[in-house]
């Protein structure tokens, strides 16, 4: 299962982002960037289980990373 995490800093790394979600069995984390390498301010993450998933999402939806208000939401597949 995936979430998508928006609104997301501009330093934070994949790697402290996998430190806070740290809880839950990760698969996967991408932090997305531009062609200049700069952070588009939104990752996606991958967990083992739907159920981390939904916990991750449920723990920090609507909460902040720093002074930024972030909004996790399970990602859309794409078709």
């Amino acid at each position: 299962s995936r979430i998508i995490v928006t609104n997301i800093p501009k330093f934070i790394t994949e790697k402290e982002l996998k430190e806070i979600l740290k809880s839950w069995l990760i698969t996967d984390c991408k932090v997305v960037k531009d062609d200049k390498g700069q952070s588009r301010k939104f990752a996606f993450v991958g967990f083992k289980d739907h159920n981390s998933a939904a916990l991750a999402q449920k723990k920090y939806d609507k909460t902040y990373l720093g002074v930024s208000k972030i909004k996790v939401e399970k990602a859309k597949t794409r078709d």
